[in-house]
């Protein structure tokens, strides 16, 4: 007579413990179409993603400074895929945010396109303004990276560039894979 016994047990295997890196990265690139005008900046950018990992609803900030306590315009030539807005952040320093809300940049994707986007700055009465002093300004005719514009995630978190002079850098998460294996033994005798 063999008696049977069920005999339940629970193994737990660490299969290859390691960690995956992920990598939220952009890049901004920059250039004036304005450079030989006195009294506008124009400026044209494009976002790429460097990163492994997708990014939405994020928004960049171009910063710039208005002299002599002159009144900055704001002109949206061409900003397809966000909203723009003129945000005052006191002595005379300003920025230029570009809301990408409900937009999402995918690995390798640019945004709009390798063409960029296009905005204008003035004063309200257009007089000379000088772009020297501007944070962001790039002065270049070709598209270069311009680590003075500073992305951010919803909450506030910085993903790239500069924010008024603070350094940049590049956000990794890290997350742990691990695997569990459940195995039910039957023992006979």
């Amino acid at each position: 007579m063999s008696s049977r016994k069920l005999l339940n047990v629970c193994v737990v295997v660490m299969v290859g413990v390691s960690y995956v890196w992920s990598d939220v990265s952009v890049m901004v690139y920059s250039k004036d179409e304005a450079l030989h005008e006195h009294n506008i900046s124009k400026p044209r950018i494009y976002i790429e993603n460097t990163g492994t990992e997708p990014i939405s609803d994020f928004y960049c900030l171009y910063y710039f400074t208005a002299e002599g306590g002159n009144i900055p315009v704001l002109e949206d030539y061409y900003t397809p895929f966000s909203k723009t807005s003129l945000m005052y952040l006191g002595h005379n320093q300003y920025a230029v945010r570009y809301d990408f809300s409900g937009i999402t940049l995918f690995p390798g994707q640019v945004l709009p396109d390798q063409n960029g986007n296009v905005i204008g700055i003035h004063y309200a009465d257009w007089k000379p303004l000088c772009k020297g002093n501007d944070h962001s300004f790039q002065c270049s005719h070709d598209f270069a990276y311009n680590p003075e514009i500073a992305v951010f995630c919803p909450g506030g978190f910085r993903i790239d560039g500069c924010h008024r002079g603070r350094k940049r850098f590049k956000t990794r998460e890290q997350r742990s894979v691990s695997k569990s294996i459940y195995v039910h033994v039957e023992v006979t005798h």
